[in-house]
């Protein structure tokens, strides 16, 4: 898989066979979501396309196992702000609960075409939920809430996510969760500040069934701003880039061509002219 290096990290990068937008895509993925968990979504997009970057939250050490990078939610911040700046355009933002919530807080700071949010909260709401997932009975230790989170949807994978399972080895993306840094599990239960940005680029939100940190309610409240919409794909649980991938693609791609149009196609002058 083809990365790029920016000094002490790296993006994971999908580079289209031939490149239809002027705009670079970047994905966030969410808490305890691996690039495997994002690699269908961003395979079909970079298929229809788009070059697409991963920034996860780690990186392998020398014996391949993961380095926490973002210990804190500032750290997080910066390092966003940094890759967004080094991508040379505005880029967009394709972000999951806690990445939504970085992304939000970054757009009066750094240039963004447009935000597509998948189960976005707010922060100390998702602390809050993690919270609640550790109280005995429920979910005794973070092994448990993962055993939740890597519970299979209800609907049977599709067509191109057998595909992309044939092509990716047998190892199933919803079985490689991402560890945490513990700070910043500890910033999230702790309450950190962060206000709803009330202007921000045009937006698209999706909201989860049967996610165990973030309820479709708080997703769809992220709607209400003027510059949003909900989206009319459903996705089923934590790992919805992994099981369902071409429907939310399909939707992406729409509502990324009907709102920035011009600014990322190329149309050819007879299409203008008419």
């Amino acid at each position: 898989m083809p990365a790029l290096s920016f000094g002490d990290f790296f993006l994971h990068c999908e580079t289209p066979e031939a490149a239809r937008y002027r705009a670079p895509m970047l994905v966030l993925p969410g808490l305890f979501q691996s690039f495997a968990c994002w690699r269908p979504m961003t395979s079909m997009l970079a298929h229809r396309g788009w070059e697409v970057y991963c920034l996860t939250r780690t990186m392998p050490d020398r014996d391949g196992r993961p380095h926490l990078l973002d210990e804190t939610w500032d750290r997080a911040r910066a390092r966003i702000a940094r890759v967004c700046t080094r991508l040379g355009a505005p880029a967009v933002v394709l972000a999951s609960d806690l990445g939504a919530a970085l992304a939000l807080s970054l757009t009066g700071e750094v240039p963004m075409l447009a935000l597509v949010l998948f189960s976005p909260s707010d922060p100390t709401e998702l602390g809050a939920a993690y919270r609640r997932s550790l109280r005995p009975g429920s979910a005794p230790t973070p092994l448990g809430l993962l055993r939740r989170l890597r519970r299979p949807a209800a609907a049977a994978p599709t067509p191109e996510v057998v595909a992309h399972a044939a092509l990716f080895g047998p190892r199933t993306a919803v079985e490689e969760t991402l560890p945490e840094p513990r700070r910043l599990l500890e910033e999230l239960q702790a309450g950190l500040p962060f206000e709803r940005a009330d202007r921000h680029p045009p937006a698209l939100v999706f909201a989860a069934h049967d996610d165990p940190l973030v309820t479709e309610r708080h997703a769809l409240e992220f709607a209400g701003s003027v510059a949003a919409k909900a989206s009319r794909t459903r996705l089923e649980g934590r790992f919805f880039a992994a099981t369902g991938a071409g429907p939310i693609a399909d939707e992406v791609q729409r509502f990324l061509i009907l709102t920035l149009g011009d600014r990322v196609v190329e149309f050819p002058e007879e299409v203008l002219e008419d």
